[in-house]
């Protein structure tokens, strides 16, 4: 998809992944246009898709200590976007680390915390149902987080379990 804004480490603004949404979050500038946010290896990025022909960026976010923007979900309200980072557990994070964006306004996302899981596996892709997250791990399998509190979610419903530290295959 091009993009005004390049990133990733090439700047090529290769998306590892992306949601595209027809948008009907609060954000009155774009509800019902057609928007990706994409995670582009060192970025979060929102773009504007609704013409084809002529895609524009409305934002380019990056986070501390960012190793690969990997994959991440919209919340059903679309206020709020949940990231992995794919990297960052076998980098030198303590624990499995999921990013919480809040995209309430979509020109200016705020990371407004991190959810910190019970073990160090490498979180993979992740999926919003209603109040709960699903997110699975290469060594753990299946995490399931209660995100009924959107920017501070507390409580793991079914942790993820470690056969020790994660290693890149």
């Amino acid at each position: 998809m091009p993009s005004s804004s390049p990133t990733g480490r090439a700047h090529t603004a290769c998306r590892s992944s992306i949601s595209p949404i027809v948008y009907r979050g609060p954000d009155t500038d774009y509800r019902g246009r057609e928007i990706c946010v994409g995670a582009n290896e060192t970025a979060v990025a929102i773009v504007d898709v609704t013409d084809k022909g002529r895609p524009f960026t409305i934002a380019v976010a990056t986070y501390p200590r960012v190793w690969y923007a990997h994959q991440g979900w919209m919340d059903e309200e679309h206020e709020f976007f949940y990231l992995n980072d794919e990297m960052d557990e076998a980098a030198g994070e303590r624990n499995t680390r999921t990013l919480v964006w809040d995209l309430r306004d979509l020109a200016d996302p705020v990371l407004a915390g991190s959810i910190g899981g019970e073990t160090r596996t490498t979180d993979h892709n992740l999926y919003i149902r209603g109040d709960l997250m699903y997110q699975s791990n290469y060594q753990s399998g299946l995490r399931i987080v209660d995100i009924s509190n959107r920017e501070r979610p507390q409580r793991e419903v079914a942790p993820a379990r470690s056969g020790g530290p994660a290693r890149m295959v």
